[in-house]
């Protein structure tokens, strides 16, 4: 049986940001994401996963608002600048992880992508 990979298909329908007066802005898609920003993505989480969340200092309380700032401006490039730099880390946590619950990346089959 052929099967038929569609754009639709390449480009999937995007999540969107509602912004306080009601502007939606798209999230990029995992699948949208070249291989250079696809890369940074990667080493803007790592970090966020290397910082000690459980014994914040001001230093690294410091470096995960601006890593989570990072990841949201690749993933949500719309989103106005004082807009992003007037969010909490809380919010930035929000955010990032309503992006990654949506963007979690598909195992492919053997190894491949194919049945």
């Amino acid at each position: 049986m052929t099967k038929t990979l569609t754009f639709a298909e390449l480009v999937p329908e995007r999540d969107q940001f509602e912004l306080a007066d009601g502007k939606k802005i798209d999230f990029l898609s995992l699948a949208e994401l070249d291989a250079i920003d696809a890369a940074r993505a990667i080493q803007i989480q790592k970090r966020i996963e290397d910082i000690d969340t459980k014994n914040l200092t001001e230093d690294n309380a410091g470096a995960l608002n601006d890593a989570l700032g990072d990841l949201i401006r690749l993933v949500l490039p719309d989103i106005p600048d004082d807009l992003l730099k007037g969010l909490k880390t809380g919010q930035r946590l929000m955010i990032v992880r309503f992006w990654g619950d949506n963007n979690q990346a598909q195992p492919e089959k053997n190894g491949a992508g194919q049945e």
